[in-house]
């Protein structure tokens, strides 16, 4: 069954319809001064393309209409019958569409069952089964209030695109969502909305990604089911007294980052077979239950987030039956409120305590709290790293202090957090020796990153950690990958050169070498020529590409040319493979030879 509903407003401006390049522009004005006092009868009057503004006032009125999809005929205060429209009110203060009481489960505010696309900003739509109802097209929504509905928005999407922007959600209807979102589509965007007494409901969607956004009050924050594949971003879900997110059977896919979440039950929920959790760098408190339930999933993982026990004594309740295959949750890296191994392993209900219904484990190594004796910093020498879609490197510095008086043999371990949330084991390096009351350092480190790494915001991490029982700091900083068809496949492999240097500086070299170097370009930047200069620490062949920000190759420099140990120097013109000028804009050099690569950018004036 699908459930939705839509709106309209609008605004004031000179009598009769407005003729542009865009369709026409009618008007709606409760006083007479427009084109029409009442919605349906403008939405009557519109063809594809046009817009209504909707002047301030109540527009309560609904008229019985036909939608097969919805199942026959209902009442419905504004039917939108031709593609591509914008309906536009005064503000959702001001413009407010809808009956001035329930009308029922099947009554509509909006409702569109065309393709294209709709486009409704800033208007109250109220007290109807649905507020917003959508049937295939593509839905953009900004800055309108959702009051007393069923359902805010039941929008089932086929295609890519859309979204709701800066909008709010209330109802006291039980069990009523702010938003229903269901069917193939991909790519939509919900962004800056509160959701008062209401609820998320994801059903098959994928790509689907909601940030800074607020749910608070009510039993649910969040459920996703049908394999759902949504991106929680930099949210908060409090004051619940059910679940914050939950996951019912259906091969689902939660990704949650710089989250706040908490339920009067739990925080996270996941139930069924085949669904995925990942959450990096977020808050979890729980409830009466636990903090993360676990039954039947797939593997879990929670990594550097904050635990927050709530009124029940555990943290993580796992239920794993024989015929779903024993799993390993990943919980490393999580601060619990305690670095004791023992008090923690009390809080985890996993295979160690019931080896018969709860056939998983839980993987913990717990921050330290307070003052740590092990402090790593990281330093990228450029701030800003974007790394073109063929591949290529950064450099940091790294240091790791050692507070106490004696010695720690610690494990590090450098991942890559990937844009969908997961890590990547970049390398692992047990059993280091920090000697106490000093620093070791590292300058120089190069980290390549492959074409084919997939395009996306990442977080370079480097861990130390105390055997497996507690991990004692971490530092990390963020960085892109660009996308392009050259990183659609290929190695995977994501080579580090200086780690296990043992010089405190940047690694030596015999007098009068140089280092495998792609020196900055100079001028940067220019117009319309410029130079970039590379270090051979021995005779090398070498290529030497330009490639634009999307990947692609703009300009080949060097093709496989034989050098002398050395500098070099090449010259660019700014000119392509063809002759023609490149387009103003960032430009990246990349020096390939011996297995090894190096990238620099430059930008392009006009």
């Amino acid at each position: 069954m699908r459930f939705w509903n839509v709106m309209v407003a609008g605004m004031i401006l000179a009598a009769g319809p407005v003729t542009g390049a865009g369709g026409a522009t009618w008007r709606v004005e409760r006083d007479g001064s427009g084109d029409f006092t009442t919605l349906q009868p403008a939405l009557d009057a519109c063809a594809a393309g046009d817009t209504v503004l909707i002047g301030p006032g109540e527009y309560p009125e609904m008229t019985p209409q036909y939608l097969p999809n919805a199942g026959g005929w209902l009442d419905i205060s504004g039917l939108v019958k031709d593609p591509d429209l914008t309906l536009i009110g005064s503000g959702p203060d001001d413009t407010i569409v809808g009956p001035a009481a329930y009308a029922g489960r099947e009554s509509k505010a909006i409702a569109f069952d065309l393709s294209g696309d709709l486009r409704i900003e800033n208007l109250t739509l109220r007290n109807s089964g649905n507020g917003i109802w959508l049937d295939y097209g593509r839905l953009f929504v900004e800055g309108c209030h959702f009051l007393g509905n069923e359902t805010g928005i039941g929008w089932y999407s086929s295609g890519e695109g859309g979204g709701v922007w800066n909008s709010h959600f209330h109802s006291t209807i039980l069990y009523n969502h702010g938003i229903t979102l269901l069917g193939t589509g991909t790519g939509i965007v919900i962004e800056g909305c509160t959701l008062e007494v209401s609820s998320l409901l994801f059903h098959a969607v994928q790509g689907v990604v909601v940030q800074g956004c607020d749910l608070f009050d009510g039993g649910l924050g969040v459920q996703l089911q049908g394999g759902a594949a949504i991106e929680f971003h930099g949210c908060r879900i409090y004051d619940k007294t059910g679940v914050g997110i939950g996951m019912v059977p259906g091969y689902s896919r939660a990704v949650i980052q710089d989250c706040e979440i908490s339920g009067g039950m739990d925080a996270v929920n996941v139930t069924g077979y085949g669904n995925e959790l990942v959450v990096t760098n977020s808050i979890l408190t729980g409830g009466s239950r636990s903090v993360v339930k676990l039954d039947n999933p797939g593997p879990a993982n929670i990594r550097y987030s904050e635990l927050h026990k709530g009124s029940s004594d555990i943290i993580v309740l796992c239920s794993q039956y024989d015929d779903t295959g024993g799993v390993s949750h990943d919980f490393r890296g999580n601060y619990w409120g305690t670095t004791n191994p023992d008090q923690i392993a009390e809080w985890i209900w996993d295979r160690h305590d019931d080896p018969v219904w709860a056939n998983a484990e839980v993987l913990y190594t717990p921050f330290a709290t307070g003052d740590t004796d092990l402090v790593i910093a990281l330093s990228p020498i450029d701030p800003e790293i974007l790394i073109p879609a063929c591949g290529g490197s950064f450099q940091y510095d790294a240091s790791i202090e050692n507070n106490t008086a004696g010695d720690i043999v610690a494990d590090l371990a450098i991942e890559a957090v990937m844009p969908d949330g997961t890590s990547y084991p970049v390398m692992t390096l047990p059993g280091v020796l920090l000697a106490g009351a000093s620093v070791r350092t590292r300058i120089g480190i190069v980290q390549e990153v492959p074409a084919a790494a997939p395009a996306g915001a990442y977080t370079y991490r480097v861990s130390a950690s105390l055997g497996d029982t507690l991990l004692v700091d971490a530092g990390e900083f963020p960085f892109e990958k660009q996308g392009g068809a050259v990183a659609a496949s290929g190695d995977l492999r994501w080579p580090v050169i200086g780690w296990e240097e043992e010089s405190e500086d940047r690694p030596s070299l015999p007098e009068g070498s140089l280092a495998f170097v792609l020196h900055e370009a100079v001028p940067n930047p220019f117009n319309p020529t410029t130079t970039v200069a590379f270090d051979l620490p021995a005779p090398e062949t070498v290529s030497l590409l330009v490639f634009d920000v999307k990947g692609r190759l703009v300009r080949t420099l060097l093709d496989r040319q034989t050098f002398p140990q050395g500098r070099h120097e090449v010259r660019w013109d700014g000119r392509d493979q063809a002759g023609g000028q490149a387009a103003s804009g960032t430009y990246f050099f990349r020096l390939e030879g011996g297995g090894r690569g190096r990238t620099t950018r430059g930008v392009l004036l006009k």
